[in-house]
């Protein structure tokens, strides 16, 4: 028994377990007031559920026990009934399942002046806080968790709650344990024999003493979990896991009479309390997801039922996009072709869905809601969604093949990634992110570089990055007669609130004006570990047709990005031109060096990590024109790196910490879009306030900015891969 199950039994109750609510309020209250007494009735308590005995004389301090999510209404209305059954009334004890905390300050104020009485609030924190505090409050939480938590907790009712991207009740069973069993601790166990631990604990998940199953039983359960093409090679798995799992004192009890297995009582406790942790974490995610939505969407924002139904339509959503995501990252380790999972293909899932809940709704304004709930989400929702994606890509193995080491062998130990500047200007803009807030691409770039991984840019990259200064420069400059997007820098800048005066002095703090190439390359050598490596060489000794396949897909590309309007700059073929070299020498440079590279015989250690959709796309194109060619696509996108960090060989190699930090579905987070208007209003705000500290200016100019856009259709959100484009224009 711990705090988490208690609070889950607690939130769990609703209005038709108020008498059971009341029996446990009761044994909390009696167990350190002896002079209380229990007055709840059906009919005849007068509005009061308990009362303070005092010698000769009425209580004045009497208790009301409730289960109501509207508090406020109850209070007002149980205050109403007692004034006029108990004068002498100066205390009202409000004991409750809910959470409340200071929301009650304002009306504690208004009872204690308007009629003189004290309002003291005992809610959900109050019970959990004093969970152990003496011998009858743990017998009561024990029994409460008992009647609540073990019913919801059965198999047949945990899995219509988890893991909604999965249809199969066993499959079902199988994520949960395999989420409840992933560690952001460092560890050394086996993928293969961990993940078969999971389904084996999820197979006997109903189990104990009186209720037991044989080895055969267990493997047949988890064989249900699984495609049935690699069925064959379970039962020696969970032959395996059952010796570990029931060794002295184990997880699992073995019966060797009748050779029958179960969960230990101690088992069937930790699983009771980690079940309880998941669940009270998958509310406290369902309840941010609420709050964005009612931020984003009208018809949301004082519908708080209605926020909560389509929050769950939107968790579900974020689920699959999980599933899909650990699909394709099983799909590139065997096959090396990327494909990220990004709003819009999030956008399809949902309008696959058909949810009732958000019918009526603007998609896009949805949409527009979880990518913020991804962009903001605290170390706590990102631990959970962490957790979520390790167990949907384990699963997403499971379905190709039994053995899951045996697939990630094939990742490399260590390796070589070169950038694109559609990563390389995220990382230089998270430096404007205040300390302790979430840096999506630094952490990952920092634990890749604890895992041994080492990073590197061109000289081409560090030229696109320049000409990406040297535009934000000059829009920075002439805002007012600026006709083009505003450059991502600049955009960034603005949006943290920062003076437009000071854009240059902090453009000045990693670029010079005497050698800003070899500036560029010092600070991001110093800030995050990368390298300064060309490839042309490495290019230049490659297949000539490859080269030329590849370049003439990278001049239609950029091409085709100016002629089609999505930039509004005018052609310039020689920019063009250059455009396409660069990303040329990173895609054939890197496939030369794979191919001369004899230090590795299993899986590819030499990547490009890359946002642009076109990279993605270019391994099928090649092969149209190139009949013959069949190598495997070096690009890599963030998420592709995210899970080979959780996942891969040097998994044990991070900290806590880091494990922790690597965000989830990074090409989903957005980032504030911003134009030569919006810049003005910037001014206008930090003007008006500029009598404040500049942390509050700062401040001030988000608000505004985020007030502005909220009424604004032109300036939604964008992802990265939105903004590709205008990265290297």
């Amino acid at each position: 028994m711990n705090a988490e199950s208690l609070e889950f039994a607690l939130r769990s109750l609703k209005y038709p377990d108020w008498r059971r609510l009341e029996t446990f309020a009761s044994q909390f209250i009696a167990s350190e007031l002896s002079s209380y007494r229990n007055m709840a009735a059906t009919y005849g308590d007068m509005g009061r559920d308990g009362e303070a005995y005092c010698l000769g004389a009425r209580s004045t301090s009497l208790y009301q026990i409730s289960t109501s999510e509207d508090w406020k209404a109850k209070i007002s209305q149980t205050v109403a009934r007692l004034r006029q059954n108990f004068k002498e009334i100066d205390e009202l004890v409000y004991l409750t399942n809910r959470e409340i905390g200071p929301s009650a300050d304002d009306l504690k104020k208004t009872l204690r002046i308007d009629f003189n009485i004290s309002l003291d609030v005992r809610d959900l924190s109050w019970f959990v806080d004093r969970q152990f505090t003496n011998p009858q409050r743990e017998s009561a939480s024990e029994s409460l968790i008992e009647h609540v938590v073990g019913p919801l907790l059965a198999m047949n009712k945990i899995t219509s709650d988890v893991a909604h991207a999965i249809t199969d009740q066993e499959a079902r069973i199988g994520l949960l344990h395999l989420a409840l069993d992933a560690s952001d601790k460092a560890t050394d166990k086996g993928l293969t024999r961990s993940s078969f631990e999971s389904l084996t604990l999820a197979a006997l998940h109903d189990t104990d003493s009186g209720n037991r199953i044989s080895a055969e039983e267990v493997t047949k359960r988890v064989q249900a979990m699984l495609p049935a093409d690699v069925g064959h090679q379970v039962g020696v798995y969970v032959t395996g896991a059952l010796a570990r799992l029931s060794k002295k004192n184990g997880k699992v009890k073995h019966w060797t009479k009748t050779s029958d297995y179960c969960l230990s009582h101690d088992e069937i406790l930790a699983i009771k309390a980690e079940l309880s942790q998941f669940m009270l974490e998958e509310a406290q995610v369902e309840g941010k997801i609420s709050e964005k939505l009612g931020i984003y969407i009208d018809q949301l924002k004082d519908d708080s039922k209605r926020a909560a139904l389509a929050a769950k339509a939107v968790k579900a959503a974020l689920e699959e996009s999980l599933l899909h995501l650990g699909e394709r990252f099983a799909t590139q380790v065997a096959n090396g072709e990327p494909h990220p999972v990004d709003s819009a293909e999030f956008k399809t899932i949902l309008g696959k869905s058909r949810s009732k809940e958000l019918r009526g709704i603007d998609l896009d304004r949805v949409v527009d809601a979880a990518c913020a709930f991804i962009a903001d989400a605290d170390q706590a929702t990102c631990k959970h969604l962490r957790r979520l994606g390790d167990a949907y890509t384990l699963f997403a193995f499971l379905r190709q093949t039994a053995d899951v080491q045996k697939a990630i062998v094939n990742l490399f130990a260590d390796g070589q990634v070169w950038l694109d500047t559609t990563v390389v200007l995220p990382l230089i803009a998270e430096s404007l992110i205040a300390e302790g807030e979430p840096k999506r691409y630094t952490n990952i770039l920092h634990a890749a570089f604890t895992a041994g991984l080492k990073f590197y840019v061109t000289d081409g990259v560090i030229e696109e990055v320049l000409s990406h200064i040297n535009r934000a420069i000059l829009c920075n400059r002439s805002t007012a007669a600026w006709r083009s997007n505003v450059p991502f820098l600049y955009s960034e800048y603005i949006n943290s609130g920062r003076s437009a005066s000071s854009f240059t002095d902090w453009i000045d703090e990693f670029r010079g004006n005497s050698r800003p190439a070899d500036d560029v390359a010092d600070y991001l050598l110093e800030e995050f570990q990368i390298g300064r490596r060309n490839l042309r060489d490495e290019m230049d000794r490659a297949d000539p047709e490859v080269r030329a396949a590849v370049k003439e897909y990278w001049i239609n590309v950029h091409n085709q990005r100016r002629n089609q309007g999505q930039l509004e700059s005018a052609v310039d073929p020689i920019k063009i031109l250059k455009l396409a070299e660069h990303d040329t020498e990173c895609f054939v440079g890197i496939l030369k060096v794979r191919e001369e590279d004899r230090s590795n015989s299993r899986g590819y250690r030499q990547w490009w990590l890359c946002l642009d959709r076109a990279a993605v796309s270019i391994g099928p194109k090649i092969r149209e024109s190139l009949l013959d060619w069949r190598e495997k696509s070096p690009v890599m996108n963030p998420d592709f790196l995210t899970e080979y960090l959780r996942i891969g060989p040097t998994r044990s190699a991070l900290s806590q910490d880091q494990r922790v930090s690597i965000p989830v579905l990074t090409e989903m987070a957005k980032h504030a879009s911003i134009s030569p208007d919006l810049i003005k209003v910037a001014d206008e705000a930090r003007a008006q306030n500029s009598n404040m500290s500049e942390r509050r200016i700062q401040r001030m100019v988000r608000d505004r900015l985020d007030t502005r856009r909220s009424h604004d259709p032109r300036h939604r959100p964008r992802s990265l891969t939105d903004i590709q484009d205008e990265l290297v224009e």
